[in-house]
């Protein structure tokens, strides 16, 4: 069977195909081939392609999901180990915005908290206005919970390399590896075929898994094998992404937007009184 991941910003979702319907739709790399019984060290139960914010956060949930502890599970990461020795006193451009969904997601494999011992930013308000009209909308949660978190990228992927380090003994991270061919079982069993996925990596070797999650990427070789179909276009635009030293210190949260005829411009708050994030769109 195979799956696919959506987004972090919510919480994660599979879809699951079986091996009749994978076999049905075909696709450049979906190739329905017999192959003879494999060593069990390249079986896995579960194997999760793409070892990004997305597919680590998965492969921790699974880790730390008690009815996964008899399981095995491989992800698959393309690039090297990323280690973060020190915070960087600079802050990285490439953040992301952490919904109350998402951290109920990494408070329950234990990611959240190295994330907060690290560095992040609450939010609690959003003003969005349009500069063409008197049009203002505005999300207010003094009285609840925050709205939501802004991040760094590598202070989360840092909180989820952690979390996978704790679970080693149940999943195993193959960094450098990159699946290049999926075959999928056929729509009929025969003796001497496999009955899971077959998963081709770049060095040539292969495993057999009994359920593929795709999490890599906008354009995922999982979801092309698969004929998975999407819809997608392009904005024509760029983005300017900064970070602003403020000359006063203010304990801002507010996520502020503003619509212009250019492009919608963005402040976000940082994680100290004297910084916040720009994004510009033209």
């Amino acid at each position: 069977m195979a799956a696919r991941i959506g987004s972090m910003a919510g919480l994660l979702c599979v879809r699951w195909w079986s091996s009749a319907q994978l076999a049905a739709r075909g696709g450049p790399l979906v190739a329905s081939q017999r192959w003879a019984g494999s060593s069990a060290d390249t079986v896995y139960d579960v194997v999760v392609s793409g070892g990004g914010l997305v597919g680590s956060a998965m492969a921790c949930a699974l880790g730390h999901d008690i009815h996964f502890h008899d399981k095995k599970i491989l992800l698959l990461e393309a690039g090297p180990k990323k280690a973060l020795e020190k915070l960087s006193e600079t802050y990285s451009n490439r953040v992301s915005s952490i919904s109350p969904g998402s951290t109920t997601l990494l408070s329950s494999f234990g990611a959240w908290d190295h994330i907060c011992n690290m560095r992040c930013k609450a939010f609690r308000r959003m003003q969005v206005w349009d500069s063409c009209s008197e049009a203002l909308i505005m999300f207010d949660r003094d009285n609840l919970d925050d709205m939501g978190y802004i991040v760094e990228n590598d202070v989360i992927m840092y909180a989820l390399t952690k979390q996978l380090e704790a679970v080693a003994d149940r999943v195993k991270v193959l960094y450098e590896s990159k699946a290049v061919g999926y075959s999928w079982p056929g729509a009929f069993s025969m003796a001497d075929s496999s009955p899971w996925v077959h998963i081709t990596l770049g060095d040539g070797s292969t495993l057999q898994t009994k359920l593929l999650i795709g999490a890599d990427g906008h354009k995922s070789g999982v979801r092309q094998a698969a004929g998975i179909q999407n819809v997608s276009w392009k904005y024509d635009q760029s983005a300017v992404v900064a970070t602003l030293h403020l000359s006063e210190a203010t304990e801002n949260n507010v996520a502020w937007q503003r619509f212009l005829p250019s492009g919608p411009i963005a402040l976000l708050p940082a994680g100290m009184c004297h910084h916040t994030r720009l994004r510009l769109f033209f």
